[in-house]
């Protein structure tokens, strides 16, 4: 939650949204991005301006799309090579349908769980693993208990920056375009903070000797391609999701 003068925005991952604006779940799936480069490229693009709008069916003025970093796994049990790896393992993911159907198609035992009580699971091995973007691995000191970080790049779900209808009504005409120049103005500023973070976080782990692998991404991709079909039943879905990947 941040605040503009008295009022209150929302920031929420796109993954959370997937039931109430099913447009957004698109931009949740895995790899339907290649890279940081192309997820911004698209959320400034078209598909971004279309996520967007569609937030207005339910009264909600969508301001800004906000990175929130690339998604991995990280275990206590050993490096994720494929997705035959991660068989047998409890990997802790968000309470969204799209992120557990994520981890079924990897072959985990995906475990919802609300992110304080990683940490402890973890310790505890009631979990032995989780999935996140690198500076919540550092900045919630998971690091400390799960050594090993592969990067499966498996979504890079980003965020909205939301308002309601009803308070952006309440503004006056001046106030109203100046919210939205800057929130406009927000994102650049916001990518160069998270870069910065993100970079700073990925020393931070791997002085503290974490051990960082890369992954088969072409298993990985082949493992959810099945999945990602079969959120794709309508055409607006489709066309999104076509959209985004002529932009790679």
């Amino acid at each position: 939650m941040a605040r503009f003068g008295a009022i209150d925005l929302t920031r929420v991952n796109f993954a959370a949204l997937t039931n109430a604006f099913p447009l957004t779940g698109v931009a949740a799936l895995p790899y339907v991005f290649d890279s940081v480069e192309h997820m911004r490229r698209a959320m400034d693009g078209e598909p971004g301006r279309r996520i967007l709008e569609d937030f207005a069916r339910r009264d909600l003025v969508g301001l800004a799309i906000y990175d929130s970093g690339v998604r991995c796994v990280y275990n206590v049990r050993r490096p994720i090579h494929r997705p035959a790896d991660l068989a047998g393992l409890k990997i802790r993911v968000p309470p969204s349908d799209i992120f557990i159907e994520i981890g079924r198609a990897l072959g985990a035992n995906p475990t919802p769980l609300p992110f304080g009580e990683v940490y402890s699971s973890l310790q505890t091995h009631l979990i032995d693993g989780a999935e996140n973007n690198i500076r919540s691995f550092h900045s919630s000191r998971q690091f400390e208990v799960a050594r090993y970080w592969s990067e499966t790049l498996h979504s890079y779900s980003p965020e909205a920056l939301l308002l309601s209808r009803r308070t952006f009504d309440r503004l006056g005409a001046r106030e109203r375009d100046l919210l939205l120049d800057l929130a406009r103005e927000s994102v650049p500023v916001m990518r160069a903070l998270w870069d910065e973070a993100e970079a700073t976080s990925r020393r931070f782990v791997t002085d503290a000797g974490v051990q960082l692998n890369d992954v088969d991404l072409v298993e990985f991709q082949q493992a959810t391609a099945p999945m990602v079909q079969s959120r794709l039943g309508t055409p607006p879905l489709r066309r999104l999701y076509d959209d985004i990947r002529g932009m790679a």
